[in-house]
């Protein structure tokens, strides 16, 4: 039987200005054993948080947390092990790419084994082998996707390019990572 690494929400009682504050922990449910992932906050209508968690082979929590206030909003993209109980990579690159209102990560998607393919005016790619560029800054990249077999073997990485009215479809074979 496969390991299992949900995710928790713990209410918690807001401090300072936040109207809104849970405790989002992982655990380990074999070992019953949970580990802090981050806290998630809003601030009224200044800012709001709201958080989109996947778990991958059910080993890694992969989450996109998505920041909006005002009239700008931020999405930021993370996979953390829960057999170590840290963080295998992130978003960090995209984090201050700013494309007017928005910021961060335009899409993401958590890859067998841990890893990461994530967009934000390039296409980015964090797996065991570090964190790479695949196309570009400037490229329009859109529809994210990936597949693999049950155990993560034989994955292959999709997504398309954008140039004027020319749509170009493109893949990536990650193989076995």
């Amino acid at each position: 039987m496969g390991q299992r690494a949900p995710v928790a929400s713990i209410p918690n009682r807001p401090k300072n200005a936040e109207t809104r504050r849970d405790h989002i922990l992982g655990c380990r449910v074999p070992t019953g054993k949970r580990f802090e992932l981050f806290f998630s906050r809003s601030f009224g209508d200044d800012l709001i948080e709201r958080d989109h968690f996947e778990i991958v082979g059910d080993r890694y929590i992969g989450f996109i947390r998505d920041f909006e206030g005002g009239v700008s909003e931020s999405q930021t993209a993370a996979v953390f092990d829960s057999f170590t109980r840290r963080k295998t990579h992130d978003s960090g690159p995209c984090d201050s790419v700013d494309q007017g209102d928005f910021s961060g990560v335009e899409d993401a998607v958590f890859l067998p084994r841990g890893g990461l393919a994530y967009e934000c005016g390039q296409l980015r790619l964090a797996d065991a082998k570090g964190d790479r560029q695949l196309e570009p800054p400037g490229t329009d990249v859109r529809n994210l996707g990936v597949s693999a077999n049950a155990r993560g073997f034989n994955a292959r990485l999709y997504w398309l390019v954008v140039a004027g009215a020319t749509e170009t479809p493109k893949s990536l074979d990650l193989g076995v990572f």
